[in-house]
């Protein structure tokens, strides 16, 4: 956890070496990634899988939704000193969470196996050969981290000439409204963990937020309702990790592990060319890199009804 702390603390010094330093510091954090998760999900009940991943969904919405908090700090004290606050914030938080995790977090007792110890990456493969639906829930990941790619280049999008051309106030209050909307869906889903059929509708919306998206170059107004639309994505996440955990059944913690690990892998892989294939199309036309994210969505639409059919088939067999 403390591989957050050089790098905030190399963007308060402002110099290009430490940031770049820091940065590279910082990549430390997905290493231990599928650990915390493996963490969060081990000993909890299939039924509260989706709960489980949609506490930290939460925490992290909420943080996201805090854009004009560090809007006004920026306009009060400077791009330098503004952003500088906000690190500093940033890096008390980090400490604390690192020293709570320090005190209180215990690994959980695992149990003994017997006899010869198995392979946890030959039990997962084992596993992808033997049920499909693990491999579409896996494209079906993979392709969510190509749409944050996309997503990456939102706030450029809302204030560019070629864009939405909104002011920054305005364009400040689009993140806010798709933050909104993620919260009221956690908390939905929280209530009411649902299936594959919320991850069906979490992709249609999302279709149709990226097509607004683009059409806002067109109409700025647009870019509000597709913020609204497409924070009825909040909890993907959590619904398709539940799923995929789910079809491992009863696997003990280190083959759910390496299974988070190869999702993790997969989709750090994509996130290497997906920017730069992003910022490509950007540079042809700001509304192209929405298309991208627009047929991504409905990537995983086509894969959530193989998904279905899969799921049938198997009940029918």
């Amino acid at each position: 956890m403390l591989a957050n702390v050089p790098f905030l603390a190399a963007m308060m010094a402002g110099t290009r070496e430490l940031v770049a330093a820091g940065i590279l510091s910082s990549s430390l954090l997905s290493v231990a990634a599928p650990l915390w998760e493996t963490l969060l999900v081990e000993g909890t009940d299939p039924e509260a899988l989706v709960v489980a991943y949609a506490v930290p969904s939460v925490i992290f919405t909420v943080g996201s939704s805090l854009p004009f908090v560090a809007g006004l700090l920026v306009k009060r004290y400077g791009v330098v000193g503004g952003y500088r606050i906000v690190l500093l914030v940033a890096l008390a938080a980090y400490l604390a969470k690192t020293a709570a995790l320090a005190l209180k977090l215990e690994e959980p007792p695992r149990a003994d196996p017997g006899g010869r110890p198995r392979s946890p990456a030959r039990a997962f493969v084992r596993a992808l050969r033997a049920d499909r639906r693990l491999l579409l829930i896996v494209a079906y990941n993979v392709l969510s981290s190509v749409i944050s790619a996309s997503l990456g280049y939102l706030s450029l999008y809302l204030t560019d000439e070629r864009g939405a051309r909104l002011p920054p106030d305005a364009a400040s209050l689009v993140p806010l409204l798709s933050s909104a909307a993620s919260l009221a869906t956690l908390a939905a889903v929280s209530l009411r963990p649902p299936g594959a059929l919320y991850l069906a509708l979490a992709a249609s919306a999302g279709a149709a937020a990226y097509t607004l998206y683009g059409l806002s170059a067109a109409d700025p107004r647009l870019a509000f309702a597709a913020a609204l639309l497409s924070g009825l994505r909040g909890a993907e996440f959590s619904v398709a990790r539940a799923c995929f955990l789910g079809l491992l059944g009863g696997a003990d913690a280190s083959v759910k592990g390496q299974a988070i690990s190869v999702l993790y892998t997969l989709s750090n892989a994509i996130s290497i060319p997906a920017p730069a294939a992003a910022g490509l199309l950007y540079s042809v036309h700001p509304a192209y890199v929405w298309l991208l994210a627009a047929a991504c969505s409905l990537a995983q639409l086509a894969l959530l009804a193989a998904l279905a059919r899969a799921r049938s088939a198997a009940r029918a067999g």
